[in-house]
């Protein structure tokens, strides 16, 4: 892993469990701040419907499944 992904990812106040930071709910907006692990948290908001949705089941990116 890039160091500077692993030091973030050390920084959160969230367990990392293979490579996912096991956060709560968070909209790309509230991740933007650490763009190096953008797409490390687990548990996102979908920005078209505002869903919340696992990212280990459905979804890419910041899309739940439905909206993809």
């Amino acid at each position: 892993m890039i160091p500077s992904v692993l030091k973030h990812l050390e920084e959160q106040p969230f367990p990392v469990v293979d490579e996912l930071i096991q956060n709560k709910e968070l909209a790309i907006k509230e991740t933007q701040s650490h763009r190096v692990i953008l797409f490390r948290w687990r548990y996102r908001v979908c920005k078209s419907c505002s869903n919340t949705f696992d990212i280990e089941n459905q979804g890419m990116f910041y899309k739940c499944g439905e909206c993809l």
